[in-house]
């Protein structure tokens, strides 16, 4: 089964702002049939979004789950509300940036025209760094060569679309006839999202400035002009741009002016501006899919690390759990880049050589951990300096997947069917034994128990003990503390916890972790061992 893509959808204003707080609800509705639709207000720091209370959290989502939480694209739904070149009400600068580096879409459509008008110059700054396509300033002749310039322009900041012959609503619509003519002056990449279009229908849209001439979005080749603010306007003008997008590096972003998805359009006029919108994502996640740079997923790897940093250097206690969530995030990255699949059959055709008749013993869930882990090597081996701390994960998720059912799962049912749960109860420090929740434990914990079980006389692992001297056909291998016990501190510390450092986990050292999970060089696969010595699963 294929999983939906992920869309986030920024709608215009808070709910508490009255009705009309979404502009484009028939278009959420088109898209919520195709994809997997989010509905938030804003994108918000992590921090921020902790102290948020009630319908403010509600229409929030933080920046992590923004970033982490398998979104490939982000609309932006009439306004941003600019408050500096770094940040808006709606999203910073930086997480719009970073999003789009890791290979994201953002399409914004813009209809905020007077606080552009205010304050051109910081919104500018803001579209700037985020690698969105900037409104355009009527500044001097010299920037429209081949225009002849109507009256003064100094006092103007912003260029709107008028066309008297294909106007409506007393002047304050217009209409767009696609043919061939018209799509001579858009992009030929974009054709395809034109695909079942005839007509738009735009409201006062606004000149935007296309980077590399990627026009996506134009009035009437003859009839269409571009006035100022004011009244002035370019007579014969044909660079009306009312769209334009950007794929020059990792991902892609997009402005569309005009409001061609607004429901006030869609509703009263025969328009297409919501199938070609649907035309215009669904092209989008096609070539993002066909070209997403194998590189970006380090990229995104490495900045879950950088981010960490600061909260391992400054933690006392407890660094594990702060390590369990960086490999989190770092395991949801891998799942989501299609390198995880790039390499998919030849890393199962390996797999399943390499551990043998093991390989249908293991869970599903572990196989497609190692599957993962093992096609993002496959992408990546031949590339230089590349940090594998992706791959060193996954491969630690495999590993943690079956210490928790065929070891962990397997000692509570053991203890529930004989009565002990419920009596083996605490520990010396007063608290309940990770080894009775209901929770699945990460490897950390799982070290943290096993290296407890060797010594520690509380009654919960007494009762381990006697389980695994009952039920393993070698406990040695659980209990003898240079054993398994030893070798679970080496990879959390070395492979797992260090994947999530800054310092690169290089291909030698993931290859190290590989072959002691696997036996790639010699056949002594810690991983086969640890299935052939858990203890059996009851009848």
């Amino acid at each position: 089964m294929t999983t939906k893509v992920g869309i986030l959808y920024l709608y215009a204003s808070l709910a508490e702002e009255g009705f009309g707080h979404i502009k484009c609800r028939k278009l959420i509705e088109s898209l919520n049939n195709q994809y997997t639709l989010i509905l938030r207000y804003a994108i918000v720091p992590d921090d921020v979004f902790l102290r948020a209370e009630g319908s403010v959290k509600q229409q929030t989502i933080s920046e992590t789950d923004f970033l982490y939480g398998g979104y490939e694209v982000l609309i932006i739904e009439w306004r941003l509300r600019v408050r500096s070149p770094d940040e808006s009400e709606k999203v910073r600068a930086a997480t719009l940036k970073r999003f789009l580096d890791n290979g994201g879409i953002v399409i914004f459509m813009f209809r905020e025209e007077n606080e552009f008008i205010r304050n051109s110059e910081t919104y500018n700054a803001f579209l700037e760094k985020t690698s969105i396509p900037l409104i355009r300033q009527p500044r001097s002749e010299e920037e429209f060569p081949d225009i002849h310039l109507v009256g003064d322009i100094t006092h103007h900041r912003i260029i709107h679309g008028f066309d008297k012959e294909h106007a409506l609503h007393g002047n304050f619509l217009f209409s767009i006839d696609i043919n061939k003519k018209y799509l001579e002056h858009v992009n030929f990449q974009i054709h395809p999202a034109f695909e079942g279009v005839s007509k738009l229908i735009v409201n006062v849209p606004v000149q935007v400035d296309p980077p590399f001439d990627r026009i996506l979005l134009a009035g009437n080749p003859s009839t269409t002009r571009m006035l100022t603010s004011g009244d002035l306007w370019w007579d014969g003008a044909l660079y009306h741009v009312l769209g334009a997008y950007d794929d020059y590096e990792k991902g892609v972003s997009a402005i569309l002016t005009g409001g061609i998805c607004d429901d006030f359009i869609v509703q009263q006029y025969e328009t297409d501006g919501i199938q070609f919108m649907l035309n215009l994502v669904n092209l989008f996640i096609k070539y993002q899919r066909r070209r997403r740079p194998f590189l970006s997923l380090p990229i995104i790897v490495r900045q879950v690390q950088e981010e960490a940093t600061r909260e391992l250097s400054q933690a006392i206690e407890e660094k594990d759990e702060i390590y369990d969530r960086i490999v989190e995030q770092i395991h949801k990255a891998v799942q989501s880049h299609p390198s995880a699949l790039q390499r998919k059959a030849e890393a199962i055709e390996f797999l399943q050589l390499a551990l043998k008749d093991c390989w249908q013993e293991l869970e599903e869930s572990t196989r497609d951990f190692l599957t993962t882990g093992e096609s993002v090597f496959r992408a990546f081996r031949t590339v230089k300096e590349v940090d594998f701390a992706a791959p060193a994960v996954e491969f630690a998720k495999a590993l943690e997947v079956e210490l928790n059912t065929k070891l962990i799962n397997r000692f509570r049912s053991y203890s529930k069917k004989r009565g002990d749960f419920f009596q083996i109860i605490q520990r010396k420090d007063g608290s309940r034994s990770k080894l009775l929740s209901r929770k699945e434990l990460t490897l950390g914990q799982i070290r943290y128990e096993l290296k407890e079980v060797t010594s520690n006389p509380a009654t919960v692992y007494v009762k381990f003990r006697e389980y695994l001297k009952q039920e393993s056909d070698t406990p040695d291998f659980w209990l003898d503390g240079d054993k398994f016990p030893k070798t679970l501190q080496t990879i959390t510390q070395r492979y797992r916890n260090g994947a999530a450092h800054t310092a690169k986990m290089t291909l030698e050292l993931f290859e190290e972790w590989r072959n002691l999970l696997l036996g790639v060089k010699d056949g002594s696969s810690l991983l086969l061992r640890v299935v052939k010595f858990v203890p059996k699963a009851e009848q």
